[in-house]
């Protein structure tokens, strides 16, 4: 592989491999009643990033890495009979996806802040209360991935907190 991302995610993927950063356990961000749990599946995702971030972005100098594995994070609720709908706005320095599962819904944006970037939740929260209406629903997250030089590790500074969108609406903002 000439690529280092790819090999170093397909190692971790390959049947040789002792552990995997996608679990294959029973999802606990659906209740048993087969709607989507938005605090589990919050709580599922920050431990995601905690325990595998690090390594995912060990040595990695390609900043959409962040939008990637998350697609894939995503992908889980996907094989677990839930509906992931993204839409990368291009030119709009975001991607925006709605996680659908047995009638409940959270739609996600996702922006990645790099160097020189001002902090984008003012601009990103206008961006969620865009995204809940385009979905018909009230759930939402803003989710930032951090690409700036010096930081402390990704295991150390995942955070998650609520905001206020323009329109009144509290949201989860997650900062990886």
């Amino acid at each position: 592989f000439t690529n280092s991302i790819w090999k170093a995610l397909l190692a971790r993927q390959s049947p040789a491999s002792k552990t995997s950063m996608f679990t294959t356990d029973k999802p606990t961000w659906v209740r048993p009643n087969g709607r989507l749990d938005p605090e589990n599946l919050l709580e599922t995702f920050l431990d995601f990033w905690r325990r595998f971030g690090d390594q995912v972005f060990a040595g990695a100098n390609y900043g959409e890495l962040s939008p990637l594995v998350l697609t894939a994070f995503l992908n889980g609720i996907v094989k677990h009979g839930g509906i992931i709908e993204r839409e990368y706005a291009l030119g709009r320095g975001r991607m925006d996806v709605c996680i659908r599962q047995g009638g409940s819904a959270v739609a996600l944006v996702v922006k990645v802040r790099r160097e020189k970037d001002v902090d984008p939740v003012v601009e990103g929260l206008s961006q969620v209360d865009e995204s809940l209406n385009r979905h018909g629903i009230d759930a939402g997250w803003l989710v930032i991935f951090d690409r700036r030089n010096g930081l402390p590790p990704v295991s150390q500074r995942v955070r998650s907190s609520t905001a206020e969108t323009p329109s009144g609406r509290q949201v989860v903002v997650v900062r990886i």
